[in-house]
């Protein structure tokens, strides 16, 4: 099985002057753990549930006032479409990641 047959293609994102607030928000509102970060179509990183976690509320950041590009995962481990499942869970299991953009 390929990692086109099973990843979400409903990918929710957003942009790095945003807020963690905004952030937060927007995960919730689509029960989602994670948005991939874009600026002008590009890729800038990704944001997760533990970056806002341990990069803002742990270290008592405001949320409303700290940019997602201030805590955001800039280097995004990726994985083609045509790429097996098996390959995609042996880069998260070697990376220690839940989320792999493709």
């Amino acid at each position: 099985m390929l990692v086109r047959d099973v990843m979400n293609k409903d990918v929710k994102t957003i942009e790095p002057d945003s807020t963690v607030q905004e952030a937060a928000a927007k995960m919730a509102r689509y029960s989602i753990g994670s948005l991939i970060v874009i600026r002008g179509g590009s890729l800038q990183g990704i944001i997760t549930e533990r970056d806002i976690m341990s990069k803002a509320v742990a270290k008592a950041l405001d949320p409303s006032e700290t940019k997602v590009s201030d805590i955001m995962t800039k280097e995004v481990v990726m994985i083609a479409p045509e790429r097996d499942v098996a390959d995609a869970a042996e880069v998260m299991i070697e990376r220690g990641i839940k989320k792999l953009p493709v």
